[in-house]
């Protein structure tokens, strides 16, 4: 199945349409590909995105504007840096193992001009509906509880 048809797959279904934009937090629906399918409307807020053809296709690190996603031609996950990204890992590793994975990502990211460091703890949870293996990705930021912990270690150790 190709990617427009994937897409129409999972958007015009109102079940799973209803389902996703019940979803608190930052929730995406990705193929086995890694490729962006669906997010629900509290990551379009969080992104600014205002139209669905913004995201549709990209990978995670494109989605979030990772500046080592451009690096190579092959986009998200395909420079010498994705290796060690905490949600690669857990992305591969729970298409990998069927089963849902959690990891740290030390996201930098290009956006307006200005790069900025986050941490998001990423957790992906791989299921199948109507035989299409599919992935759901959720987003947390913890940039501010990563600072306050390495503060709290450099002052009170």
């Amino acid at each position: 199945m190709n990617l427009e048809k994937q897409i129409a797959f999972i958007n015009d279904n109102p079940i799973f349409t209803s389902l996703l934009d019940s979803m608190g937090g930052l929730l995406a629906v990705l193929n086995e590909h890694r490729q962006v399918l669906a997010i629900n409307q509290s990551l379009l807020k969080h992104l600014n995105i205002h139209n669905s053809e913004e995201f549709s296709g990209l990978r995670p690190g494109e989605l979030l504007d990772c500046v080592y996603s451009a690096l190579e031609e092959g986009g998200c996950g395909t420079s010498k840096y994705c290796s060690s990204c905490g949600a690669a890992i857990a992305i591969v590793s729970s298409l990998t193992e069927d089963k849902s994975k959690e990891k740290i990502c030390a996201l930098r990211r290009e956006k307006d001009g200005q790069i900025e460091d986050r941490a998001l703890l990423v957790r992906c949870t791989p299921f199948v509906l109507y035989g299409k293996r599919l992935l759901l990705l959720f987003l947390q930021d913890i940039s501010e509880q990563e600072q306050r912990a390495a503060l709290e270690t450099i002052f009170f150790s």
